[in-house]
C-alpha cells in the first residue's frame, strides 16, 4: 500500500535529484562518482609559508587526536593535495562514509584550498599506517595519478621500526621477492618453494607477486631494534607488513596483526619509554611525475615527504636511533632536490629552504618548476626544538 507521506517523500526525492542535490550511490569499489560542478575551485597560491604554516611536530602530535585539517595538510599544487595521515584515520572510503567519519577535517582543508569539488582518493594506507597520502583535486587528475600507479611510475618509501638487531640483517640493503596469498582478505608471505593450497573462487582470495626493496638506515645499541627504509616496488595489501615479518623474521614493533607483541613489550621495558603500542610504519615519502606548462623540459619528478609522528621519533630516541632533517620535518623535492621545508642538520645549522630560494640556495630552474605547477608547502618550515621531539 502506498502512503501519502511515501508519495511526498518520492516528490522531495525526485525535487533534490533535478536540482543536483542528492549525491550518487557510492560504488562498491570506491568513491562516488559526483558530477563535477560548472565552476571549478581556485588554484592554491605559490608563496612561501609564512608564520601562520609553521608547524611541528607537537601539531603531529594533536593530529592524532583531533585531526584537525592545518594539521594534516603538507602541500598542494592545481592538481594535487598531499596529507600526512595520522594513525587510525581511514584513508580510502566511499563518499558517503567520507561525510560521516571526517565531515569537518576533509571539507574544511577543501574550504582552506578554495575547492568546489571533492577531493579524490588515488591510493590507500592501511588504518595504522601514518604518513603522506596523495589525493586528486579533479577526475582528469586522478587518472593520471591512477595510470601513474598502474604503470609504476610513482615510487612509495616508508620508514618502519623493526623486531631485529644487526645480525638479522647480513646485508645492509636487499629485495624481498616473494609471494603473497590471500585467503579471505588474509594476507600472508609465500617463499619460493612452499606448497599453495587451491584458492577459493568466491571471496577475496588472491596470490600475487610481491617486491620490497629494503635498506637498515641504523640499528639500535641497545635492544634489538632497527630503522629500515622500504620502497614498494609492487603494492600489495598489507605487503611490507607481511614480508617483514614472515620472509625476514623482523616483524614491524607492535604490528597487531602480523607482529610479536610479547617481543614488542620486552624492547619498550628494555628502553623504559611510555610507547604507543600502534604499528611503527611511516609512509615517509612519495614521488609522481608531473608536467609542467611553460618550461622545458616538461616532465619532472615531484616528491613529497610527510614529518614522522611524535611516536616514533620518541622510540627512536629511546633506542638510541638517529634521525635526519628529512625524516623530522618531511619537505618538498623537484628531480631530487629539496625545495621546500628545512635544509641542514639536525645539530648543527639549518634554515628554511624557501626563505634561501631566492638569495641563490636553490637553483633557478627547479624554482621555477615549483612556480609553475601552482605549489605551495604547508608543512614545517623550521627544525623543532629538541624537548619537542626527543620527549620525555
Amino acid at each position: 500500500m502506498i502512503t501519502p507521506d511515501a508519495v511526498k517523500g518520492a516528490a522531495q526525492h525526485a525535487v533534490k535529484r533535478a536540482r543536483g542535490n542528492v549525491r550518487p550511490r557510492a560504488a562498491h569499489n570506491g568513491p562516488a562518482r559526483v558530477k563535477p560542478p560548472a565552476q571549478r575551485g581556485s588554484v592554491a597560491t605559490t608563496s612561501p609559508p609564512d608564520e601562520r604554516n609553521r608547524r611541528t611536530l607537537t601539531d603531529a602530535a594533536s593530529a592524532q587526536k583531533g585531526a584537525r585539517p592545518e594539521d594534516l595538510l603538507l602541500y598542494a599544487d592545481r592538481s594535487v593535495v598531499v596529507l600526512n595521515k595520522p594513525r587510525n584515520l581511514i584513508s580510502q572510503l566511499s563518499q558517503s562514509r567520507m561525510v560521516r567519519k571526517l565531515p569537518e577535517s576533509i571539507r574544511d582543508i577543501q574550504q582552506m584550498l578554495g575547492l568546489k569539488e571533492d577531493l579524490r582518493t588515488v591510493h590507500r594506507l592501511d588504518k595504522p599506517t601514518t604518513g603522506v597520502i596523495l589525493l586528486a583535486k579533479t577526475g582528469k587528475a586522478a587518472r593520471e595519478m591512477a595510470s601513474q600507479i598502474y604503470e609504476k611510475k610513482i615510487r612509495k618509501t616508508y620508514l618502519a621500526l623493526v623486531l631485529g638487531g644487526a645480525s638479522d640483517f647480513p646485508e645492509a640493503e636487499g629485495v624481498m621477492k616473494t609471494l603473497l596469498e590471500c585467503r579471505g582478505g588474509r594476507v600472508r608471505s609465500v617463499d619460493s618453494g612452499e606448497p599453495i593450497a587451491p584458492l577459493e573462487a568466491a571471496g577475496d582470495s588472491w596470490l600475487k607477486d610481491a617486491v620490497t626493496e629494503y635498506r637498515v638506515l641504523s640499528t639500535s645499541p641497545k635492544v634489538p631494534l632497527s630503522l629500515l627504509s622500504l620502497d614498494l616496488v609492487t603494492g600489495r595489501k598489507h605487503q611490507i607488513r607481511a614480508q617483514l615479518a614472515q620472509h625476514l623474521r623482523t616483524p614491524i614493533l607492535f604490528d597487531p596483526i602480523f607482529g610479536d607483541r610479547g617481543r614488542s613489550l620486552e624492547v619498550a621495558r628494555a628502553l623504559k619509554g611510555n610507547f604507543t603500542h600502534s604499528l611503527y610504519l611511516h609512509a615517509s615519502r612519495i614521488t609522481c611525475i608531473r608536467y609542467c606548462r611553460l618550461r622545458r623540459p616538461k616532465q619532472v619528478r615531484l616528491s613529497i615527504g610527510a614529518p614522522l609522528p611524535v611516536a616514533f621519533v620518541r622510540a627512536c630516541r629511546a633506542a638510541g636511533i638517529p634521525l635526519d632533517v628529512d625524516q623530522l620535518t618531511g619537505g618538498v623535492w623537484i628531480n631530487d632536490t629539496k625545495v621546500r621545508g628545512v635544509l641542514g642538520s639536525v645539530n648543527g645549522s639549518h634554515e628554511d629552504v624557501s626563505r634561501t630560494s631566492h638569495e641563490g640556495g636553490v637553483r633557478e630552474d627547479v624554482e621555477d618548476v615549483i612556480q609553475d605547477l601552482g605549489g605551495r608547502w604547508y608543512g614545517p618550515t623550521e627544525l623543532p626544538p629538541p624537548s619537542e621531539y626527543q620527549g620525555p
